[in-house]
């Protein structure tokens, strides 16, 4: 997965959202979508997910316990409909607040959703934090 990009689109009536073509490709025919930091929605494909699992099975169970209960309850599994839309449940758009207008970014090694308006919000890293990580890659 190296899922790159900004991409705007609005959730119908129904609560499907588009997923751009660019994305569904690298996540494949089922991906999962879940809760996880920053109030956005954390979507992972398949394999990502199955290793993510994998992981998580590897883990003591005082550490993994925490993870598997933000996770799990949380997770929904999708599938794209011939538009390329899948259905997002109410719980997750509350979660991250997408009433109408969301922001799709790839973020890597998986893709967020936000709420328009938490992304314009986002706290954006200042300059001398971002020449610090910069540093640390090695750019």
């Amino acid at each position: 997965m190296t899922g790159t990009g900004t991409f705007q689109h609005n959730v119908d009536d129904k609560g499907r959202l588009f997923i751009p073509a660019k994305l569904r490709e690298e996540l494949g025919d089922v991906f999962f979508v879940f809760t996880f930091l920053d109030r956005c929605l954390w979507v992972y494909s398949q394999e990502s997910w199955d290793k993510m699992r994998e992981k998580l099975a590897g883990m003591p169970s005082s550490r993994s316990r925490k993870m598997k209960r933000i996770i799990y309850p949380t997770s929904q599994k999708c599938e794209p409909d011939n538009q390329g839309r899948v259905l997002i449940s109410k719980d997750l758009r509350d979660y991250a607040e997408i009433e109408k207008e969301s922001v799709i970014i790839g973020a890597g090694d998986h893709v967020e959703i936000w709420s328009k308006q938490r992304w314009d919000q986002r706290q954006v890293v200042s300059e001398d934090d971002l020449e610090q990580i910069a540093d640390e890659l090695g750019l």
